[in-house]
């Protein structure tokens, strides 16, 4: 049952280029940090829960932590923060950490 439960981040391709790369996909190098999202996004999601809840509210609950993992700059746990991140630590967009 948990296994339906959780949510789950996998590589993805087509995005829109991580500033200062050519990169619109993580295929082959993005496993840890998709792992990372969909650990962070359970604990989100779960924090969410309060109380509890299911239906609706669990679809919007689910709908909103999501979008904070959208594949774009605009969102603050998207793959383009992390790998900017990495890059300011001088781990090069792309490197398999």
């Amino acid at each position: 049952a948990c296994v339906r439960a959780c949510l789950w981040f996998t590589y993805r391709q087509h995005f829109e280029p991580i500033p200062g790369t050519v990169f619109t996909s993580d295929a082959g190098w993005g496993c840890m940090m998709r792992s990372g999202q969909m650990i962070l996004a359970q604990a989100l999601l779960r924090l969410s829960a309060g109380g509890g809840g299911a239906g609706a509210s669990l679809e919007r609950r689910e709908a909103a932590t999501v979008a904070l993992f959208a594949d774009c700059l605009a969102a603050p746990y998207s793959l383009h923060r992390i790998t900017l991140e990495g890059q300011a630590q001088g781990l090069p967009v792309g490197r398999w950490m």
